[in-house]
């Protein structure tokens, strides 16, 4: 009998063991507290969407994906081979992100706050004085 696959098992994780000294996501609290307020689920999209896009453990999706194929049972039953998973990837060879939440959770402007913190970061990273 197959397995009933849920959306969020197919969602590919990042790892939660990363480097603060390349980003700490937690110095933006006190930014994302007033923006979200009570809204968790949008300080979390927003803290592991950068933590994947600034800590430069993945190199692109595919990567990303890589990792997850070897540790998620529901995508290897899904995906016979990790190329069938693979091949139903998008922009895989780019380190990029969809940011899937359900209608009415202000995604744009979780997208917008995530480009404020990126921003801010950039300037922090590549800033030559």
């Amino acid at each position: 009998m197959p397995i009933k696959i849920l959306n969020e098992d197919l969602v590919l994780k990042v790892s939660n063991s990363y480097d603060l000294s390349n980003f700490n996501p937690n110095k933006y609290d006190d930014f994302l507290d007033k923006l979200c307020g009570t809204r968790e689920y949008q300080k979390e999209v927003i803290k592991k969407t950068c933590i994947f896009l600034l800590w430069w453990r993945y190199k692109n999706l595919l990567e990303l994906a890589q990792e997850n194929y070897g540790n998620n049972l529901i995508l290897r039953e899904k995906y016979e081979s990790f190329k069938d998973l693979s091949d139903n990837l998008h922009l895989k060879d780019k380190l990029s992100c969809n940011i899937d939440l359900a209608t009415g959770t202000w995604k744009s402007f979780v997208i917008y706050w995530i480009a404020q913190i990126m921003l801010c970061e950039w300037k922090r990273l590549f800033s030559f004085h």
